[in-house]
């Protein structure tokens, strides 16, 4: 039982419960408005289809080969696209013939407008002599340069933690591959950095010009040797101070610099495969779900009867679960993110299109962030918390998939007989909400982990040869530590529930309805069982008052959102006989009928021992039972028992629907 705890005459317990009831209900909506916005915001589909990404295609709309953009742009001796290795060329020709030709296999989107700071180094690179420079009659002309990596890392976040391979005997840019990997070294990225002027007009003299010079960035990377790649898209500007030779038709930069106020416009090319696409009708399913079977449960679903000699067809049961059959009563059995975290159909569906969206997410979550930190913007920002909340729901699925997995290991028999179990559970979202606390420091995570490296350039060292492994890239190396890191994050988040709500776990352990979501169900949230309060007058037994209307609505729940383990309770006949003893000797008559039509369903033992003993204080006749029991069978159909342990018909139920009467659940 809840303990009031009181100061100076404030009750605080009663401030808590009343803040918790406002507040609740706004988170109930952020979570709906994000899911909103992260499916129209954050769809690459959309944002590519709106097609402002494809105004970096600017600087190479004319050519389809990267080796052509030296007829049309001066580049420094040695960095011309040429002068690539292989795969650096294969980076070069893919994005710029991908973005000329608008290929069907990757997204060009849009990522915003960013200040820029000192911090922020992005104009030195222009300084180089620039060769054969194409001077038009109008004194203007282009210039572009290249610059080709191989990123080498070193150990990860986990790693970090327990040695000190952060910061001991790290590389210098003066080593070669082969003693990168000396030191513990590996490679998990290469790139190829293009940047590209806007034209500009020379002046016909050999004194130094200073001008502010616009420039497009094509920066594209790969993963593993040869893989498809991604790729950072910009659009900036310089302050450069350079001297042009027309005799010798060069152009040397000797300065290139930030220019104080000046904005950088981002975007990016992201993969676009079946993967994404699945992942997009994967989300557009679950949130049609969702709403579908939110609104549902906000009336009165009939109550179903099981019939174990017809089987339900698929589509009757696609549409019971999306359409059930209503009465045009309010249930306010659901909150919606009780429905949104707790809906295995849900949880499942949108867990499976964030995973397979990942490599897109991460890859736009770090790049915003690059620029976005150094000068936060609120659109951004906001746009980057939403991405972090798709977690969440990968929060939720581990949980079930445990509660699932444990439940068909088969080692528990009986109902509340698992320890297990009972600890992959949340008293209520509130815990879901305390762990997207960590969920939002992934993306700083996976730069902690990736933050000891050393870039080997191509002009220092062919690349050619350099092999790469998917395992090593940047993202996947963090996946064993960010994968402990949110496994850690679960239990603390669990334990501090258990502990803090250890007297009501205590409780819904003795309810027989809170029982079958937490350990005869893949249920992982108790909100529903908020009002499960101790009644004294049957041997300290919990009770739950409840209407009708609302058990219907979550019966339906438990048969077409939640997975139902079908556990009985202990010794179930031998109680149900007892019952019918006792029975037999306060009204023959009844209890002969009460065999007849009632059928062998489950009781937990505490509950039966406790109904037994209140028989024998001459308490809650079975014939005049005043409360009732919640079961499932073994086909994990889920039944309402009366003390006599009689199934209750719909037929019963929906009379008590019609007339909004009140139930208590023991």
């Amino acid at each position: 039982m809840a303990t009031t705890v009181s100061l100076k005459g404030v009750d605080w317990a009663r401030l808590v419960d009343r803040a918790r009831a406002r507040i609740l209900p706004l988170v109930s909506v952020l979570i709906f408005v994000s899911m909103g916005v992260d499916l129209v915001v954050n769809n690459w589909a959309i944002n590519d289809l709106l097609g402002n990404g494809y105004f970096f295609a600017t600087p190479v709309a004319s050519v389809r080969y990267a080796k052509d953009l030296a007829l049309t742009y001066a580049f420094p001796k040695g960095r011309a696209p040429a002068d690539l290795s292989n795969v650096g060329q294969l980076l070069a020709n893919t994005t710029v013939r991908g973005l000329g030709c608008k290929s069907e296999q990757m997204y060009v989107i849009s990522a915003g407008d960013y200040p820029l700071t000192n911090a922020t180094s992005l104009c030195a690179t222009f300084q180089k002599t620039y060769i054969n420079v194409a001077v038009s009659s109008a004194l203007t002309t282009r210039l572009a340069t290249t610059t080709e990596t191989v990123t080498f890392y070193r150990g990860n976040a986990v790693s970090h933690a327990f040695t000190d391979d952060a910061t001991a005997n790290l590389a210098t840019r003066a080593m070669k591959s082969s003693e990168l990997v000396d030191l513990g070294y590996i490679p998990g990225r290469s790139a190829v950095d293009m940047r590209f002027t806007r034209e500009f007009v020379l002046a016909n003299s050999s004194l130094p010009q200073t001008q502010s010079i616009s420039y497009f960035r094509l920066f594209p990377r790969n993963f593993c040797s040869a893989c498809d790649p991604v790729a950072e898209l910009g659009f900036g500007a310089c302050n450069m101070t350079f001297v042009y030779n027309a005799t010798a038709k060069t152009i040397v930069v000797s300065s290139s610099t930030f220019i104080d106020g000046s904005t950088y416009t981002l975007g990016l090319i992201q993969p676009r495969n079946a993967f994404t696409t699945l992942a997009l009708y994967a989300r557009c399913l679950a949130i049609f779900i969702a709403l579908s079977g939110y609104i549902a449960s906000r009336l009165t679903v009939h109550w179903r009867d099981v019939d174990l000699t017809k089987t339900e067809g698929v589509v009757s049961h696609v549409l019971r679960v999306i359409s059930p059959k209503l009465f045009p009563y309010q249930s306010d059995a659901l909150t919606p993110d009780m429905f949104c975290f707790n809906s295995d159909l849900f949880v499942f569906l949108y867990s499976i299109s964030i995973v397979l969206d990942t490599q897109n997410c991460f890859i736009f979550v770090r790049n915003v962030n690059v620029y976005n930190n150094l000068a936060p913007q609120a659109a951004p920002s906001i746009q980057m918390f939403f991405l972090s909340l798709r977690f969440l729901w990968l929060n939720c699925a581990v949980l079930k998939l445990l509660k699932i997995f444990w439940n068909l290991l088969g080692t528990v028999a009986f109902t509340g007989h698992s320890n297990v179990i009972e600890w992959l559970n949340w008293s209520s979202v509130v815990s879901v909400y305390v762990s997207a606390i960590v969920l939002v420091y992934i993306p700083q995570f996976i730069e902690y982990s990736n933050n000891t490296f050393i870039e080997l350039q191509g002009h220092a060292e062919s690349l050619d040869g350099i092999r790469i492994e998917m395992f090593d890239s940047f993202y996947v190396r963090c996946a064993s530590s960010l994968a402990v890191g949110l496994i850690v994050n679960l239990v603390l988040v669990t334990a501090l529930d258990h502990g803090l709500n250890h007297k009501r776990w205590k409780l819904l352990k003795k309810h027989t309805l809170a029982r079958q979501a937490v350990y005869n169900s893949s249920s992982i949230l108790c909100d529903f069982f908020s009002d499960v309060q101790e009644d004294d007058s049957i041997v300290a037994d919990p009770t739950m008052t409840l209407s009708a209307r609302r058990l219907c609505t979550l019966q339906w729940f438990f048969s077409t959102h939640l997975t139902c383990f079908g556990l009985p309770e202990k010794k179930l006949r031998a109680k149900k006989q007892t019952v019918i003893q006792v029975q037999t000797k306060s009204a023959p008559s009844t209890a002969s009928s009460a065999m007849t039509n009632s059928r062998s369903v489950v009781m937990s033992e505490a509950a039966a021992a406790a109904l037994l003993a209140g028989f024998k204080a001459g308490k809650d006749d079975p014939r005049n039972a005043t409360y009732y029991l919640v079961v499932q069978d073994g086909e994990a159909n889920v039944h309402l028992l009366d003390g006599a342990l009689s199934d209750i018909q719909s037929i019963s139920i929906h009379a008590k629907v019609a007339s909004n009467a009140n139930l208590t659940i023991k």
